[in-house]
C-alpha cells in the first residue's frame, strides 16, 4: 500500500533486485513495476567498511534495465 501511496507522488521506479530478496519477491516487485510502470532497478547494499561482507557487483540486472534507466534519465 505504501508504494502506490508513493506512486501517487511520483516515483518512478522500484528495487526489485536486492540480496535479501528471495526470487518470489524479485518477481513480485517486477510484476508490481510492470503493472504500474515503474523502473526496475537492484543493487547490492554496498556500504563499504559498514558492511564487510556485501560486495558491489554481487548483484546483476539485466542490462535491458540500465538501458531503461539512462532513457528515463534524458526524459527527466
Amino acid at each position: 500500500d505504501l508504494v502506490l501511496e508513493f506512486i501517487k507522488h511520483g516515483l518512478m521506479g522500484i528495487e526489485a533486485y536486492y540480496p535479501e530478496h528471495s526470487q518470489s519477491m524479485t518477481n513480485f516487485y517486477k510484476a508490481l513495476a510492470k503493472k504500474h510502470n515503474l523502473l526496475i532497478t537492484g543493487g547490492s547494499d554496498c556500504h563499504g567498511s559498514a558492511k564487510p561482507d556485501v560486495k558491489i557487483g554481487s548483484i546483476k540486472i539485466p542490462y535491458e534495465l540500465v538501458e531503461e534507466l539512462k532513457e528515463a534519465r534524458m526524459r527527466i
